[in-house]
């Protein structure tokens, strides 16, 4: 098979010892071919000196710090095993999850908030007449109320434990 090359020859052509190369190939040296029943497994030449120079961190020896490869993938493994577990224990949620929550909390604060002068002015009125406290009294109480309505869960599930205790004002 033209352009192909066995390790030996490989790890003479980059001028490392056959050994760094098995190592390579266990971080991710592209495997041609790969050798089965006796068989060496071949290299493609260009795609293997490509991953050499993307891949090599220049050491004190020249060449590539295989121990610093490993604990960096090791790691990204780590963190791609932790994020496969965060998304099945619904702790880490895909984007478009968040936005369409965030949206429709939005559109429930909004709508609750355009409604509060129609739903309200009633309670607003009467408590005018009882003078500077009662009005203040009456918009804690509707504060309050809109509060405990949007604490509700969008899914109709109960409401948190820590909502405010609805009462009425007049």
């Amino acid at each position: 098979m033209p352009g192909l090359i066995t390790r030996l020859t490989l790890a003479r052509r980059v001028g490392v010892d056959a050994r760094t190369v098995a190592k390579w190939i266990e971080i991710g040296l592209p495997v041609a071919v790969r050798g089965r029943g006796g068989r060496a497994s071949l290299y493609n030449v260009a795609d293997c000196e490509r991953w050499i120079a993307d891949h090599t961190a220049p050491t004190a020896s020249g060449g590539l710090d295989v121990a610093q490869e490993r604990a960096k993938r090791e790691r990204a493994q780590a963190k791609l095993a932790e994020q496969a577990y965060q998304i099945k224990a619904r702790t880490l949620l895909p984007a478009a999850e968040v936005d369409k929550a965030w949206t429709a909390i939005a559109t429930a604060i909004r709508a609750k908030l355009v409604a509060v002068p129609q739903a309200y002015t009633d309670r607003i009125m009467r408590a005018a007449l009882g003078g500077r406290d009662a009005m203040h009294r009456a918009l804690d109480l509707l504060v309050d109320e809109v509060l405990g309505e949007l604490s509700t869960p969008l899914d109709g599930s109960e409401p948190d434990a820590h909502a405010p205790a609805h009462e009425d004002p007049a």
